[in-house]
């Protein structure tokens, strides 16, 4: 099968077979003539067009001939230039000759996509550091690391002794190797704003939060000069970046690209600027203090995510020990012999104490903390769950009652954690919470505090029928192989 776009404002597929046939899966209302055709590269069902001197992109579902399941109506001048992303289904990048570069995420069509999840000005936020002379070039040198795309200081660099004898030098961080390399590139004069940065640090109280962080810093613009830092890197090394305006021969380092990017999402390039200080500066900038590698990244989440969480998640909503696919009612009675149970009683106090105490680390920027405590308390519900057998529960009907407590208690756990999850994982918490029909009105921090085995008047409710997987495990090439020879 293969498709094309043409004058008459059509989109027509092909059989290679039949090439005498066509079917016509769009139409433009107006029969103005389309200019682009992209097929996704995950998912070939969607297609994306755009009609001459249009503002939007159409998307279209071949399922679903004739009408598009979504319209991307961000730019401001006509777009010039689509294309899917290589290894994800659910995004795509527009370009048009408002000099913008916006990618979307199309995950929730059938629902109107309103905004991009990124937005890129060409070359505004480099000319104007240029013009007001925050931009030099010169030679800059120092132990670069090819594989983190970045340059390492003295005090990140570690010695490792190869198998053969050899002393290599690799980064403390990541572990790859290093190499020293000296380059011409276009420097940011950071010592300039050090006595700025100190009287900043130094004068406004929570400035950095946790407040342990702002001593490190002040600690750090005290200790002698600051070296200025590079915002460019060679095009013949780092060639698929952003061109330095003017300067085919550099490319903007991504960290400079990045925070244009920010600006940019903020109001910053548009012709009406009167809501960006409305914007910018933000009251909070989340900056990620550390970098896990890969492995340890997908191991975490494997362990959490797949098995804490979603295993969970799966056994209260799995036919076999709940066939009726629903939220029980307790019989209070049997709940209190339930509730008396030490296990039980700490799973209670956890999830009593849950919101106030993640809410006191969300406060105070102590994300890590919040989570520690949240998988804590996932831990602890499957400690109760394998404790109270409900599988063996299941097999007995004068026990149906004590199950039904058992999944009230799982369920009521799992609702307040992914409520207080959605900070940190608002995708996941948010499939969580749609599987348990949690209407999205009941999703706030006040709802966490309102436990339904409080509540005298609570009635059971059915569970939504989706059957996704919360978290699919992600399996290393190492996993794989196993696999492959069990």
């Amino acid at each position: 099968m293969f498709a094309s776009v043409g004058a008459d404002g059509s989109v027509r597929m092909f059989d290679l077979r039949h090439l005498e046939h066509s079917t016509i899966i769009y139409e433009d209302p107006a029969h103005t003539p389309l200019l682009r055709l992209a097929w996704n590269k995950q998912d070939p069902n969607y297609l994306a067009t755009i009609a001459m001197d249009a503002c939007e992109v159409i998307i279209l579902d071949v399922r679903v001939p004739c009408t598009p399941v979504a319209r991307l109506n961000n730019h401001r001048a006509c777009v010039n230039g689509i294309a899917w992303a290589p290894h994800s289904s659910c995004h795509i990048c527009t370009a048009g000759d408002d000099h913008q570069a916006l990618i979307w995420d199309i995950q929730q069509m059938p629902r109107a996509i309103e905004d991009p999840i990124l937005a890129y000005t060409a070359a505004e936020g480099e000319n104007v550091l240029k013009k007001n002379g925050k931009i030099y070039s010169a030679k800059y040198g120092g132990w670069y690391c090819i594989s983190d795309e970045t340059f390492i200081t003295e005090s990140q660099l570690k010695e490792k002794i190869e198998p053969d004898g050899r002393k290599t030098i690799i980064s403390g961080e990541s572990g790859h190797p290093v190499e020293w390399i000296e380059e011409l590139n276009y420097m940011f004069p950071l010592r300039s704003l050090q006595d700025d940065l100190k009287y900043w640090i130094s004068r406004k109280e929570n400035a950095v939060k946790p407040a342990k962080f702002q001593r490190i810093l002040l600690d750090m613009v005290s200790d002698g000069p600051l070296p200025d830092i590079s915002i460019s890197r060679p095009s013949s090394r780092v060639h698929w970046g952003i061109q330095v305006p003017d300067d085919e021969t550099q490319t903007v380092y991504v960290w400079l690209d990045a925070l244009v990017n920010y600006l940019t999402a903020a109001g910053y390039s548009k012709e009406n600027l009167s809501s960006f200080g409305q914007i910018w500066p933000p009251n909070v900038q989340v900056i990620g203090k550390d970098i896990l590698n890969d492995s340890k990244v997908i191991r975490i989440l494997n362990a959490e995510l797949a098995d804490t969480l979603g295993n969970l998640l799966s056994r209260c909503c799995g036919t076999a020990l709940n066939p009726n696919q629903i939220f029980p009612e307790i019989e209070r009675s049997t709940f209190r012999d339930v509730a008396s149970m030490d296990v039980t009683k700490k799973l209670i106090e956890d999830v009593s104490t849950l919101p106030d105490i993640c809410m006191g680390h969300y406060s105070n920027f102590n994300f890590y903390k919040a989570v520690d405590r949240l998988i804590a308390t996932l831990h602890q519900a499957n400690l109760f769950f394998e404790t109270l057998k409900p599988w063996e529960l299941k097999k007995q009907p004068s026990k149906w009652r004590e199950l039904d407590s058992v999944l009230h208690l799982t369920l009521e756990t799992l609702r307040v954690c992914g409520i207080l999850l959605q900070p940190i994982i608002p995708n996941i918490s948010s499939n969580l919470l749609n599987k348990i029909n949690v209407p999205r009105e009941r999703r706030h921090f006040s709802d966490a505090k309102q436990l339904s085995w409080d509540n005298s008047n609570f009635i059971g409710k059915e569970l939504s029928g989706d059957k996704s997987v919360l978290f699919k495990r992600i399996l290393l090439k190492d996993d794989e192989k196993k696999r492959v020879r069990s």
